[in-house]
């Protein structure tokens, strides 16, 4: 007998068997559903596993939306690792209810005492023991505020990592250590530079 004959009459004898008995059409989605319950549970049991071996939780809040500086810290309470959680975690809602956001919290990010301020307004803005100073640029560089820069003036760095507090027409408010803030206004008035960092952007 030729192999063409033998598969023909193979294929028809399955096909009669699969006519007489209609339930073995429904075993291949059988098998596939118990397939993916099988996995669904082993995903399960491996999140499970996961989680308990992070040991203890405890509630934090975390930030409900991206803050900006100066912001109300608008949060929600979460239940997070505990040996995620910094130890200048916000603790009780009233911590948050009079105080300002320092510096940029993106969503999500678990609310700390150094993400805050005490003051309200463009003062919230500036480091205990720094000084805000009013200067003007010679070209204006389009900084926000909140935002870290470099003061130059006549080629020169005269302060690092400065924080943008205020903009008020052409003026811009600037945050700068307490050392530095003597040069910084001197060179305001003839007119600084910003000097911008990628990351801040």
């Amino acid at each position: 007998m030729s192999l063409t004959r033998l598969l023909g009459r193979t294929t028809s004898a399955a096909s009669r068997a699969a006519g007489r008995r209609r339930w073995l059409r429904w075993l291949p989605s059988i098998a596939l559903a118990i397939a993916l319950v099988l996995a669904a549970h082993s995903f399960e049991r491996r999140v499970d596993t996961e989680r308990r071996s992070w040991g203890d939780t405890v509630a934090v809040w975390v930030a409900a939306v991206d803050l900006a500086p100066g912001d109300r810290p608008l949060a929600s309470r979460r239940n997070a690792p505990l040996a995620l959680v910094p130890p200048t975690a916000v603790g009780g809602a009233d911590e948050l209810s009079s105080r300002r956001v320092r510096h940029r919290v993106g969503v999500g990010e678990i609310i700390t005492d150094d993400d805050l301020v005490d003051r309200a307004g463009p003062l919230a803005l500036v480091p205990d023991e720094w000084r805000a100073v009013p200067v003007r640029e010679r070209v204006p560089s389009g900084a926000s505020v909140g935002e870290r820069v470099d003061i130059a003036h006549d080629g020169l760095v005269v302060a690092r990592n400065a924080v943008v507090v205020e903009r008020i027409d052409d003026v811009t408010l600037l945050a700068v250590p307490a050392d530095r803030a003597a040069a910084v206004a001197l060179a305001g008035t003839d007119g600084i530079t910003l000097l911008r960092s990628p990351s801040e952007l």
